[in-house]
């Protein structure tokens, strides 16, 4: 259900006028409950560690788009779009066929004081991953993380893009639409001093049962441009486990 949908069954669930697009509102209520919805969403992907969030991401190294030449790293938020954090501490290395594993800053300089030639490890600083040596250029590495953009926005080709907020009529959720449906309408009854009390409750009872359903199972899902996807168990050629 898309963003227009989600907007037009609340405002009707409230007695409102339905809005005929959020591109943009010009109705004050329409504009309230977007606003709204926007903030159910950001409650509700810090409520839990859904798996609805993690993501698979395949890079190429190279020194072009996310290289950061003072940093000798990448841009994880231009490589990982929402990055957030690390599922697992290691990035696999495809070309290599083996594991590289975190290290932290001061792990780090103490091994090179003892030793110039240490195992490649890599490091996560600055909202960059830096490895240490450099990375061959055209080394292809996968990893998983857990991302901060619950929102699907897809183009004239269906190609997928995720981003953080509601913004058009087409935008599209990971969270379940009558989960976001029933949160912003107890959020809009707390806000205008409406009784709130059984709306906040079913919104409760929602969230419990999208929980339970989700069940932060690690089965990633790595997608295509069509929004398919394949579930991701282990990373190949390991025997490494998610």
């Amino acid at each position: 259900m898309n963003a227009l949908k989600i907007i037009q069954e609340a405002a009707e669930a409230l007695g409102f006028e339905m809005p005929k697009s959020i591109e943009p509102i010009s109705d004050s209520n329409a504009r309230c409950l977007l606003a709204h919805l926007n903030r159910v969403v950001e409650e509700i992907k810090i409520s839990y560690d859904w798996q609805k969030m993690y993501r698979v991401c395949n890079f190429t190294a190279d020194k072009q788009t996310a290289y950061n030449s003072n940093l000798k790293g990448y841009d994880i938020n231009v490589i990982a779009p929402g990055f957030y954090n690390f599922i697992t501490n290691f990035i696999y290395n495809n070309t290599q066929r083996k594991v590289l594993n975190s290290i932290s800053l001061d792990q780090l300089a103490f091994a090179m004081m003892w030793n110039n030639s240490i195992i490649q490890k890599f490091v996560l600083q600055n909202d960059h991953i830096t490895f240490h040596p450099e990375l061959p250029l055209n080394t292809e590495l996968t990893f998983f993380y857990k991302s901060s953009f619950p929102i699907i926005a897809r183009d004239a080709n269906r190609n997928i893009t995720y981003k953080e907020l509601f913004e058009n009529d087409s935008d599209e959720c990971v969270f379940r639409p009558e989960l976001l449906i029933r949160g912003i309408i107890w959020k809009f009854k707390d806000d205008k001093g409406f009784d709130y009390a059984e709306a906040f409750r079913t919104y409760q009872i929602a969230l419990q049962s999208a929980q339970d359903e989700d069940s932060n199972a690690r089965n990633i899902i790595e997608g295509n441009n069509q929004g398919v996807g394949h579930p991701v168990g282990r990373v190949p050629d390991t025997g490494v486990g998610l």
